[in-house]
C-alpha cells in the first residue's frame, strides 16, 4: 500500500480506530515528519492526500498561516 492510499484511508476514516492509528504511525515514520497528522486533521484548507504527503515531505513545520 502506498502512502497516498494510506492517507486517503485516514481521510475517509474507513477503518477501525486502531487501524487508522497504525496507518498514521506508518505514514509519520515514512515521511519522517510528525506534523503530517496536523496536515490531515487541522489544515485550514482541504488538502488532497497527495498535497498532504508533499507538504510533509517538504520538511517544513505545520502552520495554518
Amino acid at each position: 500500500m502506498e502512502l497516498i492510499d494510506m492517507v486517503n484511508i485516514i481521510l475517509d476514516v474507513s477503518g477501525e480506530e486502531y487501524e487508522i492509528d497504525n496507518l498514521l504511525l506508518i505514514v509519520e515514520e515514512a515521511v519522517r515528519n510528525t506534523d503530517v497528522s496536523n496536515y490531515i486533521y487541522y489544515a485550514d484548507e482541504d488538502l488532497t492526500a497527495e498535497q498532504i504527503i508533499e507538504k510533509a515531505l517538504s520538511g517544513k513545520s505545520f502552520s495554518n498561516e
